[in-house]
């Protein structure tokens, strides 16, 4: 597997400019997380033209790879809150398993960053264990962090824009 130089570089920098110059601009204008589209987008492109620049031919197999992890979180989320955790409301429900995908496809993007060897080693089984470990842990922080963290997105915004953060 060949890492492709320019395409690498060319996803940071769209990264880069999704995050340092179109998220300020879109931020200042709405309020509301739906009303930053072009920064989603940019930042879609740039992690999908970084994942070819590191994983090259094998692209499509990363891409396979979020989309399995995308329905096992939501499989995870399921069996959490129907047999574990039955008294749960329906609601309540319903809002995890829509919170679930999105760690699916975040922790597989950044298991596939960290570890982007997985998809083209050759001998699978004697690491397997390892990144199995790391993709649960990657996939349990993250799914603390959206599930316990409430809103931890509109308070890392406002402590950038120098508000107080709200105390719990």
């Amino acid at each position: 597997m060949k890492i492709k130089k320019y395409y690498l570089i060319a996803g940071l920098i769209i990264l880069l400019i999704s995050a340092l110059v179109i998220f300020p601009i879109e931020s200042a204008k709405t309020d509301f997380i739906m009303g930053l589209g072009y920064t989603y987008l940019t930042a879609i492109i740039g992690v999908l033209v970084t994942m070819y620049g590191l994983m090259g031919n094998k692209f499509f197999k990363g891409l396979l790879f979020v989309f399995c992890s995308a329905i096992f979180s939501f499989f995870i989320c399921i069996f959490f809150f129907v047999v574990i955790a039955p008294d749960v409301n329906f609601f309540s429900t319903i809002i995890a398993t829509w919170i679930a995908i999105p760690i699916g496809i975040l922790a597989a993007v950044i298991f596939l960053f960290v570890n982007y060897r997985f998809i083209a080693d050759e001998n699978k089984y004697k690491l397997f264990f390892k990144r199995l470990i790391c993709y649960l842990l990657i996939l349990a922080v993250l799914g603390v962090l959206f599930f316990k963290g409430s809103d931890w997105i509109s308070s890392v915004s406002e402590f950038i824009k120098g508000k107080t953060l709200p105390i719990p």
